[in-house]
């Protein structure tokens, strides 16, 4: 089983005061799996008749942001555990900060679990071009707010134009847990002794990074 690199999305864990006054200690963390679902990627765009993608090198793939505990660069993660987990960023948003992060186009899809569904995964992708209604316009400040919708980048991702592409795609898991620290452990500032209730939150998408990147300013993905 490959190594799965943890990333911490807080400099330190957050410390914070329950409902009852007891301290609480919440730490939030992603993890990315195996890259997955490069065949049935492929399957749609050859049907489209496009350049099957090949695969990423790990240093220009969605791997290479699990190399670093530091917040900043690891934003991409940041605004998608967010969203994934308790809603505090839109998808939209969390979309909205991976195009400045990436040397590529992302898609994004969340997920009940972390089986990628792959097939059933790439006809959401898929169907995005519904939302258009016609040929996806250029890409500029009017139409930016367009293709900061994921299901409208996940399929400009899926069927990238550019000359010699690459994907990789990965399951994100982001993991929050929350534990409250008991009164025996207040009175003893131990934390070996009594125990810790709390709660755990799990949530999973798949992530999908296509190169090159798929829009140009004041250009038309596809023409």
């Amino acid at each position: 089983m490959a190594l799965i690199k943890f990333i911490s999305l807080a400099a330190f864990p957050l410390l914070q005061v329950a409902a009852g006054g007891a301290p609480t200690n919440t730490t939030t963390r992603a993890s990315l799996g195996q890259s997955v679902c490069l065949a049935q990627l492929n399957t749609a765009r050859t049907d489209a008749g496009l350049t099957a993608f090949s695969s990423m090198p790990s240093e220009k793939s969605l791997a290479a942001f699990s190399d670093n505990d530091n917040l900043s660069d690891n934003s991409l993660l940041k605004p998608v555990c967010s969203a994934l987990l308790h809603g505090d960023v839109q998808p939209q948003v969390a979309a909205s900060a991976m195009l400045p992060k990436l040397d590529g186009t992302a898609a994004f899809l969340p997920l009940q679990s972390s089986n990628p569904e792959c097939s059933a995964s790439v006809q959401t992708f898929k169907a995005g071009y519904l939302n258009f209604g016609a040929i996806p316009p250029k890409f500029t400040e009017e139409t930016r707010n367009v293709y900061t919708d994921p299901a409208n980048l996940s399929f400009i991702a899926l069927y990238n134009p550019g000359s010699d592409p690459k994907a990789d795609c990965r399951v994100v898991t982001c993991t929050q847990e929350t534990t409250v620290q008991t009164p025996q452990q207040q009175m003893t500032g131990q934390q070996d002794q009594g125990t810790e209730a709390g709660t755990k939150k799990t949530a999973h998408a798949l992530l999908c990074l296509t190169t090159p990147k798929a829009l140009q300013e004041g250009k038309a993905p596809f023409t």
